[in-house]
């Protein structure tokens, strides 16, 4: 059978003092035992996964997989436990990249060495979630439950993992009362299993039913209490990670939808946070970046646009998008950040470029929007010109310079 000390699961999340002190700690100890061993030695091999659990943890995921790359041929030649731990951590950091189908062909793999296993089934289940084959996720959840009920030891508040998984399924079926349930009784699982300790699958868990309620539109103001507490959470045992960047959007999305001067205030404040958290992750992820730029240009201040019934002219909008020039200097920076991480041109940088393109525009940075623009077209110019969007961000930015220079 699987052993217990080899049953991690992707979902499985940190306390507050577990990755953020373990890291240095294990680098420490790795760098001292690789010098004097060299890598093909069982204590630095050993270490070095521990290391990589750490990275998994902190969301230091390119540092994950350059590591587990090194040690590669070393846990693939003592086989055994060693070999499967190694292949395991390698799919857990290409589940959290969002590389699902490569760790599902590693949880296959997985499956065949170990036989039935609860913390597997559970894997296998959240991967066929994300890629959405939703049988083969109900299948193996219900595998995992039906272990559980013959009797097999777990590890505290695994079975809320199971229950966000089953929920998950019910969601995709538009089952959203049963999904909500499912992820009650997982929060309140993780809450009985972790008590006042703050704990990441805590966080998630709140995170999710918050997600819930808000689809369940008579209800989506009980989304509050949890979103706010989802935050919290995250802060403390993740700190600046795509979890807690996550979080703050989700929040803020919620703020505004509640759509008074206060709520939009503090829209603007979250979604403030949520760019300058992007300058201490291992990479800027844009979904969220331009997510956040959007919501501050969609949604002034209620009443900001008002006129008193006079026409709305170039300069009235110009004074009403003249609060988004204060996130400039961080939205630069993100830019610049985008620029040094040698990130590969795709349809979501230019969306981000666009994005950041009108808010100047909008705000009459004419040097600033101009200089966007020309880094839109040439992101654009690496793309496949017949894509519907390439085509559109072209004549955009076509139209965007021809209003600021006439036709010349």
């Amino acid at each position: 059978s699987y052993p217990t000390h080899m049953n991690p699961t992707v979902d499985e999340g940190s306390r507050e003092e577990d990755y953020l002190t373990l890291e240095p700690k294990y680098e420490s100890i790795f760098e001292a035992l690789k010098t004097s061993a060299g890598l093909d030695n069982d204590a630095v091999v050993q270490v070095g996964l521990q290391l990589a659990g750490a990275y998994i943890g902190n969301y230091k995921l390119n540092h994950c997989e350059q590591l587990l790359k090194q040690l590669e041929p070393y846990y693939e030649k003592r086989g055994g436990l060693t070999q499967i731990r190694g292949r395991e951590s390698m799919a857990f950091c290409k589940w959290k990249q969002g590389k699902y189908e490569e760790a599902l062909a590693i949880f296959e793999w997985q499956q065949k060495v170990v036989g039935p296993n609860v913390a597997l089934y559970e894997n296998m289940g959240h991967t066929y979630n994300k890629i959405g084959n939703y049988d083969e996720a109900e299948r193996c959840l219900k595998g995992a439950l039906d272990l559980l009920d013959s009797g097999y030891v777990i590890k505290p508040g695994q079975k809320g993992g199971i229950y966000l998984g089953l929920a998950n399924v019910q969601q995709s079926k538009r089952n959203l009362k049963d999904a909500l349930e499912s992820r009650l009784k997982a929060l309140e699982t993780y809450n009985s299993s972790y008590g006042s300790h703050p704990h990441s699958l805590c966080a998630k868990a709140n995170l999710y039913v918050g997600q819930t309620y808000m689809q369940i539109v008579p209800e989506y103001r009980k989304a509050e209490p949890y979103f706010r507490e989802a935050l919290r959470l995250f802060q403390i045992t993740c700190a600046a990670s795509p979890l807690t960047l996550s979080s703050l959007c989700e929040l803020g999305d919620f703020l505004i939808c509640v759509n008074t001067e206060e709520s939009v205030k503090e829209a603007h404040s979250i979604f403030g946070q949520s760019l300058e958290m992007q300058q201490n992750l291992e990479t800027v992820h844009m979904g969220e970046f331009n997510h956040a730029i959007k919501q501050l240009m969609d949604h002034p201040i209620p009443g900001a646009l008002s006129t008193n019934n006079k026409e709305i002219t170039h300069s009235s909008v110009l004074s009403v998008y003249a609060y988004i020039k204060k996130f400039f200097p961080l939205i630069q920076k993100n830019m610049q950040l985008m620029k040094t991480q040698n990130l590969k041109p795709d349809i979501n940088m230019l969306d981000v470029h666009l994005t950041v393109s009108n808010a100047y525009f909008l705000t009459g940075e004419v040097k600033m929007c101009e200089d966007i623009v020309l880094a839109t077209i040439e992101v654009a110019s690496k793309l496949d010109k017949d894509h519907p969007k390439v085509k559109d961000a072209i004549n955009h930015c076509t139209s965007i310079l021809k209003y600021l220079y006439g036709n010349k």
